[in-house]
């Protein structure tokens, strides 16, 4: 787990990277997008894989690893910062790089948005099981749920018009209201119900998050350099292990129902953290103005 946990983390890191490269802010959004849709059909592939081969699963994943070994060494690391080396300095271009205050923001809304994932994903088929609505082998149907949903709404907003703050205002909000739902329906009793409704509603409401705060200072015309753009992914790796491992602790100590009365708090938090990083967004856009290296 140590190894994937490198590897996943250096792709993720590059694969971000690679897209800031594109002058564009609406192109970097499309293929931040695109590319965590991608993301999104391997993780519907998975939990069928595990379904069809069963014990074998682990031997397929070894394969699939050696299949693209030799796709990496093809590829091309992106140059520091995706400018021109003798760019890079620039004073203009320092003056829009976000500031270290915001990075720490974006790197606390990454934290808690790619924990949320990873606790609804991880957890959801173990609380299917500790409420008793199914047993193992039935439990992986929730989270291929809530991965196709994720995947066609994150290919499918690839393609949506409008600004990635607003989308993120959307969505941010739509997570709330999923968890708020998915209680609603489990305290009237319906607590199957309430688990596949929540894949579809988590699926859709978590699809773009990820690319959404990536772009956000973007869309404003600052610039993330590449030691910023791995941070925040940092940040998110490492909630993927202690915010889920967190949550399941809580369902453990508490009630398995601790799964969604977190995941609708985060949520919540999400939202505030949202509103103080677009504040820092202007704020250093009106220094800019002020300075003259405004647009």
């Amino acid at each position: 787990m140590v190894f994937t946990g490198i590897g996943y983390t250096l792709l993720e890191i590059l694969v971000n990277v690679c897209v800031l490269l594109i002058n564009n802010p609406e192109e970097i959004e499309f293929w931040m997008l695109l590319t965590h849709g991608l993301f999104g059909i391997g993780g519907l592939i998975g939990p069928f894989l595990i379904y069809i081969f069963e014990g074998k699963a682990f031997g397929v994943f070894g394969i699939m690893v050696m299949a693209v070994i030799p796709f990496y060494f093809k590829i091309k690391t992106p140059e520091l910062n995706g400018f021109e080396v003798e760019d890079a300095t620039s004073p203009a271009l320092k003056a829009k790089t976000i500031t270290n205050k915001l990075e720490y923001w974006l790197c606390g809304l990454m934290f808690l948005y790619l924990g949320l994932e990873c606790t609804y994903g991880g957890w959801i088929s173990s609380y299917s099981v500790l409420v008793g609505v199914t047993d193992n082998k039935g439990a992986t149907v929730f989270p291929i749920v809530f991965w196709v949903l994720m995947t066609f709404f994150r290919i499918l907003l690839a393609y949506a018009p409008g600004k990635s703050s607003k989308k993120l205002q959307i969505l941010i909000l739509a997570n709330i209201v999923s968890g708020i739902v998915s209680l609603l329906i489990i305290y009237a009793g319906h607590v199957k119900l309430a688990c596949y409704l929540s894949g579809a509603l988590f699926g859709l409401s978590m699809s773009s998050i990820y690319p959404l705060i990536m772009t956000l200072p973007l869309e404003k015309g600052l610039n993330v350099e590449d030691g910023q753009t791995a941070n925040i992914v940092m940040a998110g790796v490492v909630s993927e292990g202690l915010l889920t491992m967190f949550v399941g602790w809580l369902m453990d100590w508490f009630s398995p129902n601790m799964l969604f009365y977190s995941l609708s708090f985060f949520a919540l938090l999400m939202w505030f953290i949202r509103l103080y990083c677009l504040k820092l967004i202007d704020r250093q856009l009106d220094s800019l103005k002020s300075s003259g290296l405004g647009q």
